[in-house]
């Protein structure tokens, strides 16, 4: 089944976590199907951990596999982290509230960082974190 088809099901985050490790079948129906669910501020309240040690922000990890990991985090206006890679993984950033900036960089041959992309979200907004070939950014 489609997460779409499954969306105005979903009234809490536990349901949430279900549907995710239930229907996803690919990254375009994960995010078309995230933007569906309207999740609000109040959803996921419950969830938000304002600091975690180590992080710039706040995480509370809500569905992990071996495939996937759903991770809730909370940023404080103005924070920010380093730059960093998340290895072999897709980064997809779903904004609930507020605003976001994301940055892609590559790893030049000579050790330099290009800045490869800019991309911005707002509150229901969704956006993919890409890199070049589909080849992650190591440091």
């Amino acid at each position: 089944m489609h997460l779409g088809k499954r969306v105005k099901e979903v009234k809490e985050l536990e349901q949430l976590q279900q549907l995710l490790l239930a229907s996803i079948e690919d990254t375009h129906e994960l995010i078309h199907g995230i933007e569906e669910l309207q999740l609000t501020r109040g959803c996921v309240e419950p969830w938000i951990v304002e600091e975690t040690e180590g992080f710039p922000y706040g995480r509370q990890s809500v569905v992990k596999t071996e495939e996937v990991e759903c991770i809730l985090i909370y940023w404080k206006p103005r924070r920010f982290s380093p730059i960093h890679d998340h290895g072999a993984s897709l980064g997809i950033v779903h904004v609930i509230d507020g605003y976001v900036t994301n940055e892609d960089f590559v790893l030049n041959e000579d050790g330099t960082v290009k800045k490869t992309a800019i991309r911005t979200g707002t509150s229901g907004k969704t956006i993919l974190s890409e890199t070049p070939n589909g080849k992650p950014l190591t440091l």
